[in-house]
């Protein structure tokens, strides 16, 4: 059950119109609550972007170790004894793998 503050601080006021009033503390406590809910959708909002921020890692690192993998695997493929790089079917696959263009039907 949440305790709705406003209903509450309206309550205390109404009472106050009738000359029955509450003792300090229960308005610093609404107070103190509001404070505290309001630290609390911060809370939420500040793990979220953590774990999107995880995530999106999580998949970079993730590509760059299939990278890595397709060049071990694949040395001699398309690599150009002359200049020292790789040729234009494995480049354009690892570019691929890296913009993440490999997983892009599975989104939804």
């Amino acid at each position: 059950m949440t305790i709705d503050l406003d209903a509450l601080e309206a309550a205390v006021a109404e009472g106050e119109k009738k000359n029955f009033f509450v003792a300090p503390i229960v308005k610093e406590l609404i107070s103190e609550l509001r404070e505290l809910r309001s630290m609390r959708r911060a809370d939420n909002e500040d793990i979220a972007r953590a774990y999107d921020f995880a995530r999106d890692k999580g998949q970079a690192l993730e590509r760059a170790a299939v990278v890595a993998w397709l060049d071990a695997q694949l040395p001699d493929i398309d690599f150009c004894e002359g200049c020292g790089q790789r040729g234009t079917t494995v480049d354009r696959i690892a570019a691929d793998i890296e913009r993440g263009e490999h997983r892009r039907e599975e989104e939804p």
